[in-house]
C-alpha cells in the first residue's frame, strides 16, 4: 500500500511540474504530455483539485467540441524568497508558487564592511522583502541563496570568498544554517559565477 502511495504521489508531483511548466493548460494536453489517457488525467486532476493544488483558471479555444479547461497551480499555496549574496551586489526576490514576483530589491554589499555586518543586512533586507512582498498573508515555503564565494552546496556552507581581506571572515561559514535558524524555514543553496 505504501509504495502505491509512493508512486501515486510522484505522479502528483510530476503533474504538478507539468503544470507549473505548462501554465493554463488542459487535460488533454496534460494526457498527450505523459501519455496517460484522458480518464486518468481527469481523475489525477481532480484529486489535485480537491487538495487545493490546482484551480481550473478558465476555458481554452476549440474550433469543434467542448472548450477544454485551462488548469494552473493556485498561487495561494505559498511564496519562495530568492537571495544573491554577490561580492558586489545583493539582490532579493519574493515570488509566489508560479514564479510571480511579488517583490524585488537590490542593494550594495559592501563586502568590505565584514561578514557580519553583511549577513546582518541581508536577513534584515529579507526581513523586509517579506513584508514588503506580502507574504505574510500567504505562506512562505523557503529561502533559497546563491552565493559567489566557494561554498558546499551540500552543507550548505561557505568554504572561502577568494577575495582580498575577505578569506578568514568567510572561512567556513554555515549561512544555511544561520538562514533556517533566523527565517524558520527551509534554505536552498546554489553557487553563481560572478
Amino acid at each position: 500500500m505504501k509504495q502505491t502511495q509512493s508512486k501515486s504521489a510522484q505522479k502528483e508531483l510530476r503533474l504538478l511540474a507539468l503544470i507549473h511548466s505548462n501554465h493554463n493548460t488542459s487535460r488533454i494536453e496534460l494526457a498527450k504530455m505523459t501519455g496517460a489517457s484522458v480518464g486518468s488525467m481527469t481523475a489525477m486532476v481532480k484529486r489535485l483539485i480537491r487538495k487545493g493544488l490546482v484551480v481550473e483558471s478558465g476555458k481554452g479555444s476549440a474550433s469543434l467540441g467542448r472548450k477544454p479547461v485551462s488548469l494552473s497551480l493556485r498561487t495561494e499555496l505559498g511564496y519562495v524568497v530568492g537571495v544573491d549574496l554577490g561580492s558586489f551586489l545583493t539582490r532579493i526576490v519574493v515570488a509566489d508558487i508560479s514564479s510571480k514576483i511579488s517583490y524585488k530589491a537590490e542593494m550594495p554589499t559592501q563586502m568590505a564592511d565584514g561578514r557580519e555586518a553583511v549577513i546582518g543586512r541581508t536577513f534584515a533586507a529579507v526581513h523586509e522583502a517579506m513584508r514588503e512582498g506580502h507574504v505574510s498573508r500567504n505562506p512562505l515555503k523557503g529561502v533559497g541563496m546563491a552565493h559567489s564565494g566557494v561554498i558546499d552546496s551540500q552543507k550548505g556552507v561557505v568554504l572561502c570568498f577568494p577575495r582580498p581581506g575577505q578569506m578568514t571572515q568567510w572561512r567556513n561559514v554555515p549561512l544555511r544554517e544561520m538562514l533556517e535558524k533566523e527565517f524558520g524555514f527551509p534554505a536552498h543553496w546554489t553557487t553563481v559565477p560572478e
